[in-house]
């Protein structure tokens, strides 16, 4: 029997993404979609989706649902997700999961008391260059690792990706969760977090806006320092028009740089000026796991899916400390265990 999916949301994120990563999986079915927008359900029925809803409510009584996925504005996700568990479904959620680590473990509540399993679509943790500059750093290959630099960084509003039949702006807008921090920073801080062994501590950060974003933030960075010493800069800017490198790796025996151009990681040891190693990432990014292993867990629920929603917590906890840091212009201190 095929795992039946439910994606609430027919947006850009689902007719570039989910609905082919559903298709692509063994096991996985895509049965319904349910959008507040009519050209958006008409759109999802042009794609051949069986079961098109206008309102949530009736979506989650479709018996036949297994999974339902959130892919709506950042705003809705656990409301969404609440009224999702009380039905009995089991949920995959877009990031950011919620907007705070407070929203988001009370989604994990939630879905505990249900009984379902809860995921969120943390899909860049299997893209290809993360995954090499997680090895660089798991296996020393620049030695004990001092500092990393984590960065996405473009040029431009953010209006332009969404559909149009639904409010494109609102990646720009605070009451829906926008601005560049929510949406591309929580990819690079949740890859920080898993690339390093240590636990954040400390946070001290700059969050601004008023270029793209009016009411929300286009520019977002900080430095994190982890308990072992080893500290990261990570940045989200839509503010830039000649890009650094996406990672950079600090260690006591050299450098490791990414070159997007290459796709490759350039190794700089010891004193020498040109690169004596390089460590490919051509390889096709991994998306699918996330499905993959969130279809094997609802076959199976000794089985966990790929994204552990503690791990997110982790996340969440850094996009509170770079607000809070950047509203008092002070460090501050993170506590609580670190979950892998």
């Amino acid at each position: 029997m095929a795992v039946e999916f439910g994606i609430v949301g027919y947006g850009a994120m689902v007719s570039q993404y989910h609905r082919q990563l559903i298709e692509k999986v063994p096991g996985a079915h895509l049965l319904a979609v349910c959008d507040i927008t009519p050209a958006r359900r008409e759109a999802a029925g042009a794609d051949g989706v069986e079961r098109v809803y206008a309102h949530l409510p009736a979506m989650l009584a479709d018996d036949d649902i297994d999974v339902v996925v959130i892919a709506t504005p950042s705003h809705s996700h656990v409301d969404i997700g609440l009224k999702a568990a009380r039905a009995g479904k089991h949920i995959l959620t877009e990031k950011p999961a919620a907007r705070t680590a407070a929203e988001l473990r009370k989604m994990i509540s939630a879905a505990r008391r249900a009984g379902v399993i809860f995921t969120v679509f943390h899909n860049r943790r299997w893209d290809a260059d993360f995954q090499a500059a997680k090895r660089i750093v798991r296996q020393k290959m620049v030695g004990d690792v001092v500092a990393v630099e984590a960065r996405w960084q473009l040029y431009g509003s953010a209006v332009g990706f969404g559909t149009k039949d639904f409010k494109p702006e609102w990646r720009e807008m605070r009451r829906y969760g926008g601005g560049i921090l929510l949406d591309l920073g929580v990819h690079m801080l949740d890859q920080i977090h898993e690339m390093v062994p240590g636990r954040p501590a400390e946070v001290f950060a700059a969050v601004r806006g008023g270029v793209w974003a009016k009411d929300c933030d286009d520019y977002a960075s900080g430095i994190i320092r982890f308990d072992d010493g080893l500290v990261a800069h990570v940045e989200a800017s839509g503010l830039t028009k000649v890009s650094l490198p996406r990672y950079r790796i600090i260690g006591t025996r050299g450098m490791a740089v990414s070159n997007a151009a290459t796709k490759c990681f350039e190794l700089y040891l010891g004193k020498a000026d040109a690169p004596r190693r390089t460590i490919s990432f051509a390889s096709p990014d991994r998306w699918d796991t996330v499905y993959r292993r969130l279809v094997a867990a609802v076959k199976d629920r000794r089985k966990k899916p790929a994204v552990d929603p503690e791990s997110v917590v982790t996340t969440m906890q850094l996009i509170d400390a770079y607000r809070e840091s950047s509203k008092t212009g002070r460090s501050v201190t993170l506590r609580g265990p670190r979950v892998k």
